[in-house]
């Protein structure tokens, strides 16, 4: 959301700007899609969030059956005025993030770091990666680091770094069409992605589990390979 050129998602300045529009479609899609299940003054619903996390979980130890974890979620930046409900929305990561390291536990042997905290400005479209921040983070060769964030950009520096990773990297949450080609580019491992356009219910009812599924999609690279 608010943030530098080399905050946002995909390498490319020029590239960026042509999609402009697009990911503005996308950044609304997003919103609404967390809207509908926080609606401004109204208790928030927390069972499809929890829900994601644990889907999350359980395709991360797929590919990760054991080993140390870290997990990077926005919370609300309290130094700005937040819309009440945009703020409830951002929280909805950090329940997420819990769900993902208690279903964790019980699936492996797990050890997890701190998790890193970004401070989202009110309405901004991105995280607010500080400078150098994801670069220091994919430094050291491990923990497998997980991702309820939007993926920052990533350089020539950051690609060298991340194939010399033996950590994983999964990213929670993100449009399909902004995730998958760092997941193709194998620099993403897993990504669980939301749909664009997210299909429509076919149900008269859907379970928090039910809803997961048919709005997110699992991406790894060789899912997407071209």
């Amino acid at each position: 959301m608010n943030a530098t050129s080399s905050d946002k998602p995909g390498g490319n300045p020029q590239a960026q700007l042509q999609l402009m529009g697009a990911l503005l479609t996308l950044a609304l899609a997003g919103w609404l899609l967390y809207r509908h299940f926080v609606p401004p003054g109204i208790k928030v619903n927390t069972k499809p969030f929890a829900s994601l996390g644990e889907f999350a979980a359980d395709e991360f130890a797929k590919i990760q059956p054991a080993g140390l974890v870290q997990l990077v979620y926005d919370v609300p930046d309290k130094s700005a005025d937040q819309n009440p409900a945009f703020g409830k929305s951002i929280e909805m990561q950090g329940v997420q993030a819990l769900a993902f390291k208690a279903r964790l536990a019980q699936l492996g042997k797990y050890t997890f770091e701190p998790d890193m905290k970004l401070p989202r400005p009110a309405m901004a479209m991105y995280s607010a990666w500080p400078g150098g921040a994801f670069k220091t983070l994919i430094q050291a060769p491990n923990p497998a680091l997980v991702l309820f964030s939007s993926l920052p950009a990533i350089d020539d520096a950051g690609r060298a770094l991340l194939r010399q990773r033996t950590g994983k990297l999964m990213v929670v949450g993100m449009a399909m069409p902004e995730v998958k080609p760092a997941v193709q580019a194998n620099q993403v491992q897993l990504a669980i992605a939301y749909r664009v356009p997210v299909p429509p219910s076919t149900a008269t009812t859907e379970s928090p589990a039910e809803w997961v599924k048919r709005v997110f999609a699992v991406l790894t690279p060789a899912s997407v390979a071209p």
